[in-house]
């Protein structure tokens, strides 16, 4: 059975390789887009600091109220204080989790942005831990693409650079 620490471990895993994969962008953050459309790298790492928070608490309320002062608060994130963003949201997180009891994981329920009510456990992995490793995963993207081209997938997957061979 997948447990509260299960989660908060892997929550903790992912912030840990996301902070890891920011240290190797190469420079500057706010002037680069894998996309015309898309959005700058920076922008990604404001988004990263608050997005994984944000649908911790949707899931427990139903409720995008809480989402304007979370955005208005990321933008003073940089490439200096992102780490300790990420922290502190991860932290935020662990708070929430550690008030639900234990029971409530598979027996309350939470509805879904796109749809389907699942449990509240299902959902925790399904918004949180998959928008952590998803943006992961476009943060690596980004940092290759912008021409860091040391970087691999021991980075991206386990937060460590690649060993020596």
């Amino acid at each position: 059975m997948f447990t509260r620490e299960d989660f908060i471990d892997t929550i903790r895993h992912e912030a840990n390789v996301i902070k890891h994969v920011a240290s190797k962008i190469p420079g500057d953050p706010s002037s680069f887009r894998l996309a015309p459309n898309g959005r700058t790298t920076l922008e990604l790492m404001r988004y990263m600091t608050y997005a994984a928070k944000g649908i911790t608490t949707f899931a427990l309320t139903g409720s995008f109220d809480h989402f304007p002062p979370l955005v208005e608060q990321s933008k003073s994130v940089d490439l200096q204080n992102f780490a300790a963003a990420i922290d502190s949201e991860i932290e935020a997180i662990v708070r929430i989790v550690s008030d639900i009891p234990e029971s409530h994981f598979s027996s309350k329920r939470c509805k879904m942005p796109w749809g389907p009510d699942v449990s509240l456990g299902r959902g925790l992995v399904t918004m949180t831990q998959s928008f952590l490793s998803c943006y992961r995963m476009e943060l690596f993207l980004h940092a290759k693409a912008a021409g860091n081209t040391e970087i691999s997938t021991s980075n991206c997957w386990a937060g460590i650079d690649r060993p020596a061979q």
